[in-house]
């Protein structure tokens, strides 16, 4: 429950100076300034990356930096109304939700009723001096120990051409996962920010400084699967129907974590490299080597039994497609790498750089050998197939598990099978707490309550606070 403060431009005190306020634009991107006669307040909402509107976002670890202060203005000419103004109230939301309301105490003659935060925190104590009105509301979930997502030096780098004024506090930052809105959607970003204005230690006066950042979902999957045998024949139907439902299995849980699947799932080559210099997901079913996979139609010559190059994707040929060797925004990181082929990660490989791996929030899951579509049904010892290891893996990530946590119970309940019958586990490359929906979670903040018992956390955004 949420406790909504009462207007903060009503105030205890015998007068009350109303002045004309003027907005002044900002050099930085998501910085807007408000100039109150001889002060401008200043605030300032930032995500790595997003220095325009529509500049993508990916991913469930998408950091949201915030700062607010008050610079005196050196060009107001007259007998200066103010003192001093301080910082004491922010709201953010996100895609128009509302991630917090945090007020704090400040210094003055002005008290006010507090009350206590919503789940989040507690909010401004009750009745003390310098509490503004309505006390203080915390909102949603957050933590309080704020992790390294910002280097505030450069988000702040710039040095104003008018003396700042110390402040006490600043805006929380936050967290959020992309896919909790559709590939392409616009994500408004809406820092407010509140500020009390003094003159002689009394608090006379406030306003407010709302600034926005719009960056846009961009989560979309490249998935192809395998019609061809080994040497270039067909599948018997039964296999192929594995195949088939292996591959549907995991589009459709892409899908439905807001990832746009559009082509495959049968692509050639060409096809295949051009849907991945604009993935950030993969979900394949094919036949893999130590140097590559195979696109759709791609195979061995069953008479040299060397690989047929047409039909073959190197790690190089992934990597210039994805921007590995050359890094620019213009191609996109992946999240998400998940092959059920051969051995793509044999004698402890790690191809996930050609994809351009998220190195927080990041990883690929695949086979080190000759993998079959054979599972064991660890319970009933039954031979099943593969298509239930990956329900399994996806209900895990569905119901909040982390990369690793859902890898390991897929294993335990439907162990791949190699060619020889023998147990072939999924394994894992890269970050091992990437999330599937929910805002990722370092290792120091996956505590309870926030993360259950069985290790699982549902909710796409985290805030940030002090103690």
């Amino acid at each position: 429950m949420r406790h909504k403060l009462q207007s903060i431009t009503c105030f205890l005190i015998t007068s009350l100076l109303i002045l004309a306020i003027t907005r002044s634009s900002a050099d930085t991107y998501g910085e807007n300034i408000v100039v109150v006669g001889n002060i401008k307040c200043w605030a300032l909402v930032s995500i790595p990356g997003v220095t325009a509107a529509g500049k993508p976002i990916s991913g469930t670890f998408v950091p949201v930096g915030a700062g607010a202060g008050a610079r005196l203005n050196g060009a107001y000419v007259g007998d200066p109304p103010f003192d001093n103004a301080l910082f004491f109230r922010a709201t953010l939301k996100i895609g128009g939700v509302e991630i917090y309301d945090k007020t704090y105490p400040l210094g003055g003659t002005t008290g006010g009723t507090g009350t206590t935060g919503g789940t989040g925190g507690t909010g401004g104590t009750g009745g003390g001096v310098g509490d503004p009105p309505g006390g203080g509301a915390g909102a949603g979930l957050y933590a309080f120990a704020p992790t390294d997502d910002f280097n505030f030096a450069d988000l702040f780098a710039q040095v104003p051409e008018d003396p700042e004024l110390v402040q006490l506090y600043g805006p929380p930052p936050a967290r959020f996962a992309s896919n909790h809105f559709s590939h392409n959607a616009d994500v408004p970003v809406v820092l407010k920010c509140y500020y009390a204005l003094f003159k002689n230690q009394q608090w006379i006066a406030s306003t407010v400084c709302e600034t926005q950042i719009d960056p846009k979902a961009y989560n979309r999957l490249a998935s192809w699967k395998t019609i061809v045998t080994v040497n270039g024949g067909s599948w018997p139907p039964n296999l192929q129907a594995r195949i088939d439902g292996l591959v549907n299995t995991g589009r459709s849980n892409f899908s439905s974590a807001n990832y746009l699947v559009s082509g495959g799932p049968l692509m050639n080559k060409a096809q295949a490299l051009a849907e991945l210099g604009e993935s950030t997901g993969v979900f394949v079913n094919t036949h893999g080597a130590g140097g590559g996979l195979f696109d759709s139609y791609g195979h061995w010559d069953p008479v040299t039994g060397l690989i047929i190059p047409s039909g073959f994707l190197p790690w190089n040929e992934i990597g210039t497609a994805t921007g590995a060797f050359n890094p620019n925004e213009a191609t996109p990181q992946h999240s998400w790498i998940i092959v059920y082929g051969c051995d793509t990660l044999g004698g402890g490989a790690d191809p996930s750089w050609a994809f351009r791996r998220r190195p927080v929030d990041g990883v690929y899951l695949g086979f080190e050998g000759i993998l079959t579509t054979d599972c064991k049904d660890v319970v009933t010892g039954a031979t099943v197939s593969f298509e239930n290891h990956a329900t399994t893996l996806f209900s895990m990530l569905n119901q909040g598990h982390a990369a690793e946590g859902a890898r390991v119970r897929a294993n335990a309940l439907y162990l791949p099978l190699d060619v020889n019958n023998f147990p072939l586990p999924m394994q894992l490359r890269g970050d091992t707490l990437t999330t599937w929906k929910s805002v990722y979670l370092h290792a120091a903040e996956r505590v309870a309550p926030r993360v259950d018992s069985q290790g699982r956390f549902t909710e796409w955004y985290i805030w940030f606070d002090s103690p």
